[in-house]
């Protein structure tokens, strides 16, 4: 049975990493969709423009069913005005329990921080299009499993703004333990929102390796040059 025991700091390498192959594997995914001769698909939209939550939700069942073998649709709940926050499971065995490091990836926390749930996309379409074909996208695909939740505030994404429909700041509501020092930081605070209690439900029970949570802005505050570890729930803060 495999092991895994790495430094925290080798796993926020491994997540930023991750992040970053996203990006620099764009343009191997054009080429392969232009190699394909494909024509209308919305895969071939994510380099031009931000994909409405219609589309992306169109985009995810798209990429489903081009890419069963790797890949298992999920929802982990509903935004306030009650869409879906759907995910993707990235594996060569997806849906099946092994002992393989599990990794959760979430963009688009802050509604008017919309480039993860571009980048998120693109690392799907990068390990399917080089699986078999490319040795890290292969090995990525065999030793772990991969949770993409391209937004977790489609509300507001919708309306231009940082907080969902209900003018709650997500990265904000959850249980502070500076805060709420002495309190169970596994139960969500009263206020929450149902976009922060669906991660949380999400988080508890997917006993991550670690995660990484996509952000976007000039200047981040956090050790490793803008790596910051969120001890409860976020894992990773990674800016774009």
């Amino acid at each position: 049975m495999k092991t895994y025991k790495d430094s925290r700091c080798k796993l926020s390498l491994v997540v930023a990493w991750l992040v970053l192959l996203a990006a620099a594997g764009t343009a191997a995914a054009q080429k392969q969709a232009v190699d394909t001769g494909s024509r209308g698909r919305l895969s071939d939209q994510l380099l031009k423009t931000y994909l409405s939550n219609e589309q992306l939700a169109a985009w995810i069942d798209e990429f489903v069913d081009k890419c069963s073998s790797i890949s298992r649709k999920f929802s982990i709940g509903k935004s306030v005005q009650g869409l879906d926050l759907w995910g993707i499971e990235l594996s060569d065995k997806p849906g099946v329990e092994e002992a393989e490091p599990k990794f959760k990836y979430i963009a688009n926390m802050h509604g008017d921080e919309p480039s993860g749930r571009m980048l998120l996309p693109m690392l799907a379409e990068w390990l399917c299009a080089n699986n078999g074909k490319d040795a890290r996208a292969t090995r990525l695909l065999r030793d772990a499993h991969l949770f993409i939740i391209p937004t977790l505030n489609p509300d507001g994404f919708a309306l231009h703004r940082r907080a969902n429909s209900k003018n709650i700041d997500i990265n904000r509501n959850f249980p502070d333990p500076i805060i709420y020092k002495g309190r169970d930081l596994s139960k969500p605070l009263d206020t929450a929102a149902p976009e922060t209690i669906a991660i949380m439900n999400f988080t508890r029970n997917g006993h991550f390796t670690a995660s990484a949570n996509l952000h976007e802005g000039a200047i981040v505050g956090g050790a490793g040059g803008g790596l910051a570890f969120v001890c409860v729930w976020g894992g990773v803060n990674i800016t774009c």
